[in-house]
């Protein structure tokens, strides 16, 4: 009687114990499963609104480049343009004379006084900023080049030193993305993250708009803002307890990540990353 009230009541604690692994078994993977999807979807929401931030503030930064570009189009006095010789068919074929050159350089001194007041005054409610400029092609001429101005270091923006194209390095396209892509691309171009030789090798993002008549590039027009306050963006954010964003190119060079220093490259990285995954709106788990 012991041994048969025995093997019922083990037959009984396993069954029962058997059910409960069971549903425990059911639940864990639904629960898993469950927090998994919150976790990506969580996960998503934040990638989705800081891309909002970022894109907003890109348009706004687009939008007053853009007037300013504008203004500068059409201002420009095509007829007095075609009589100094700076743009149509004869441009570039025939030396200009002194009297060409001297009337072309003071009306670009004209004309860049007035983008400037303009670019100023959009400038000054553009958020996050630290350059503004228009650099006069050399082609177009050797003695005007524009207008420079930066409040790096200072409190508002302070004229300096015209940008001159001369100087410029067409090989070192590290340095000098700023004024060739947008040129060899013949639109308005997001340019960056490069180090900007003129303002001390700052980590630098740039939008700028090539200014063309009749064909001819007049000059570069553009703003800059520092590789910070895109950071600024993103270094905030956890995702539960070590959780972190970063930032990085399509290439997958590192901009911003917790521990790896700015610039890395994702062979020099422990981080398997692929090249399509960063294209990629979501990994999809």
């Amino acid at each position: 009687m012991h041994s048969i009230r025995f093997k019922i009541t083990a037959i009984t604690v396993g069954v029962i114990l058997a059910i409960l692994l069971t549903i425990f078994c059911l639940c864990y993977s639904s629960v898993k499963e469950e927090s998994d999807r919150q976790s990506v979807e969580m996960m998503q929401l934040i990638g989705q609104d800081t891309q909002n931030t970022l894109d907003e503030y890109f348009v706004s930064i687009e939008q007053s480049v853009g007037m300013a570009a504008n203004e500068a189009i059409d201002s420009l006095d095509s007829v007095v343009l075609v009589e100094c010789g700076a743009v149509g068919s004869q441009a570039g074929r025939a030396k200009r004379t002194p009297e060409q050159t001297a009337r072309l350089d003071a009306y670009l001194a004209e004309h860049c006084a007035l983008i400037q007041k303009i670019f100023e005054n959009v400038a000054s409610h553009t958020h996050g900023i630290n350059t503004y400029y228009y650099c006069i092609s050399p082609e177009i001429s050797e003695t005007e080049h524009g207008f420079f101005y930066s409040r790096v270091g200072k409190a508002g923006f302070v004229a300096q030193e015209p940008l001159d194209a001369r100087t410029l390095d067409p090989n070192d396209i590290e340095h000098t993305t700023w004024y060739y892509t947008p040129i060899q691309r013949g639109r308005p171009s997001w340019v960056g993250p490069y180090t900007s030789h003129f303002l001390g090798e700052m980590w630098t993002c740039s939008y700028l708009v090539p200014i063309y008549n009749a064909g001819t590039l007049i000059g570069v027009l553009g703003m800059d803002i520092p590789l910070d306050t895109l950071v600024a963006q993103v270094e905030p954010i956890r995702v539960y307890k070590t959780g972190f964003a970063s930032l990085c190119d399509v290439d997958g060079r590192v901009y911003y990540h917790p521990t790896l220093p700015l610039g890395t490259l994702p062979e020099l990285t422990k981080v398997s990353v692929s090249r399509e995954l960063l294209h990629d709106d979501t990994s999809g788990d």
